[in-house]
């Protein structure tokens, strides 16, 4: 998955109430200026009829944790990239393919 495609979305956290995702706004008002905080509207779902209300409500929750599983999936690539790192640097990279190797040798 490409995920340079996702640069410049609108930061989390998110939430959904009533097939809308919110965010975060970055207008925040105080009450000395006589305002509130008013969210701001990311997206508005549309169902059709076929979707049972427990599946819309999953579906607009995991579209409402976009921000954090993208934050997850950059965690865990730039974990993964270390560890491979470190593989290599040790010389243990490969090693799984050796022992394929090996065991196609026994008899």
């Amino acid at each position: 998955m490409e995920l340079e495609r996702f640069k410049g979305h609108t930061p989390g956290p998110w939430w959904s109430e009533s097939g809308t995702i919110h965010a975060k706004n970055p207008l925040v008002w105080t009450e000395e200026h006589h305002s509130c905080v008013h969210p701001a509207q990311v997206s508005e779902l549309y169902w059709e009829s076929d979707h049972t209300l427990e599946e819309q409500e999953a579906n607009e929750e995991l579209i409402a944790a976009a921000p954090d599983l993208l934050a997850e999936v950059e965690r865990l690539r730039g974990a993964l990239e270390k560890l491979s790192e470190d593989l290599h640097r040790i010389g243990v990279w490969g090693l799984e393919e050796q022992a394929r190797a090996a065991l196609r040798d026994c008899p």
